[in-house]
């Protein structure tokens, strides 16, 4: 069992947070104009902030890995509920190309709506090949991984979220899937699925959601599924959801053995 350190690059969290309340000029914009909580990823500083706040939580702490959270955009489709169409995302993209993406119209622009996506895609890329280098330089010992959605082409589509790249460039050291479902079907597949889009060396783990509340059978059958497809284990978001029923289940079967936990001084 290893100690991770989960990190949101892009989700500020609530109004009342302080992280969100310097970061007004820093927001994602639909592109009706409102603003979300997520840190626009397209801008530099947002970039060197986050790193310089990684690099000084693992100078401190001892800790085995390090987790991408959010490591995505809010949402991209439907278009008009897509991000990020802030001032400084427009202006970036229409120093290549040509056209404010706010007026790209997907059904006659097939092309240019690509490129837009492709350069959204590319400013997640470029982040997590940054950690990476990070960790590569400074920190040679600690393990990057992600939470990803479950389905690399949708992930992609909705997300912005190429995590097929990052495996196949050697990014990441360890992936975690989020297969939050009751239908034990769709877990058996995107096991399956996560199975096999692995490269060779990296650890996949297939994220479950007991927090929806679903029968502890439907839990033991999710795992089951997981273990079936040989993937590296599960994981269970999250723990202080966990029914009475559900943690009985569990201590009585897929985890009845103690786990190896590290010592620390």
């Amino acid at each position: 069992m290893g100690v991770l350190c989960g990190k949101r690059k892009i989700a500020a969290g609530s109004r009342q947070s302080r992280l969100a309340g310097g970061i007004e000029e820093r927001r994602t914009r639909f592109a009706g104009g409102e603003e979300l909580l997520f840190f626009c990823p397209s801008r530099p500083d947002v970039h060197r902030f986050w790193l310089e706040v990684y690099e000084s939580f693992l100078q401190r702490y001892d800790v085995d890995g390090l987790q991408l959270d959010y490591i995505r955009y809010p949402v991209s489709l439907p278009v008009e509920k897509g991000f990020c169409y802030c001032d400084f995302c427009r202006k970036q993209f229409t120093l290549n190309y040509p056209v404010d993406p706010l007026t790209i119209d997907p059904a006659s622009d097939p092309e240019i709506r690509k490129q837009w996506n492709r350069y959204r895609e590319e400013q997640i890329n470029a982040f997590v090949r940054s950690v990476h280098e990070l960790l590569k330089s400074r920190f040679p010992e600690i393990k990057l991984s992600a939470d990803v959605f479950p389905i690399v082409e949708e992930s992609r589509e909705t997300k912005m979220q190429n995590w097929g790249y990052w495996l196949k460039k050697g990014f990441l050291q360890e992936i975690f899937t989020m297969s939050y479902t009751p239908d034990v079907r769709t877990i058996k597949e995107e096991a399956i699925y996560l199975k096999n889009i692995l490269p060779g060396g990296i650890a996949g783990y297939v994220g479950l959601g007991p927090y929806q509340g679903f029968r502890p059978e439907i839990l033991m059958d999710e795992i089951q599924s997981a273990r079936q497809a040989n993937t590296g284990g599960v994981c269970l978001f999250e723990f202080g959801s966990l029914t009475p029923e559900q943690k009985t289940a569990l201590k009585l079967g897929p985890f009845r053995l103690k786990a190896k936990v590290r010592s620390w001084k």
